[in-house]
């Protein structure tokens, strides 16, 4: 698939997400929505569970910075180079990666007073749509 709107759909997609990813491992702290979440402070959380929640960000931001690469470098070189095993496995990384997100945040904005950015997963998940809809059309006119 060497269509130049899904590279580049699917390329958003994963700097967005490797994005993500860069951010939650910077973080020294929770995120702001996941204090307004459990209604505490940073500084009130014992320093135990601070440790812990810190722990759970970094696992959860290394899992989207490697997954936001994973579907750079297939987007990047075999995709480009039109290996078509490319067409399911790029898109399937991504939804793997983003819909379980989405559906997270949207139970963290319900149950809670939080106020998750939900608006980003399901951005990353429209790419996613945007671009197996755009190599389905492909495909269908034999494009490559």
């Amino acid at each position: 698939m060497k269509n130049r709107s899904v590279l580049f759909l699917y390329g958003l997609g994963a700097v967005l997400t490797m994005g993500m990813g860069v951010l939650y491992l910077a973080m020294p702290t929770i995120m702001p929505y996941h204090m307004d979440a459990i209604q505490t402070p940073w500084q009130d959380i014992p320093p135990l569970y601070q440790k812990l929640f810190l722990a759970l960000l970094k696992a959860a931001g290394a899992g989207y910075l490697a997954v936001g690469a994973a579907w750079a470098i297939m987007t990047a070189i075999p995709m480009r180079r039109g290996e078509r095993w490319t067409l399911w496995a790029v898109p399937l990384t991504g939804f793997i990666a983003q819909a379980p997100l989405f559906a997270i945040t949207l139970y963290v904005r319900f149950s809670t007073p939080a106020h998750p950015p939900w608006i980003f997963p399901l951005a990353v998940l429209g790419l996613i749509a945007a671009g197996v809809v755009v190599t389905v059309i492909s495909v269908k006119k034999g494009e490559k």
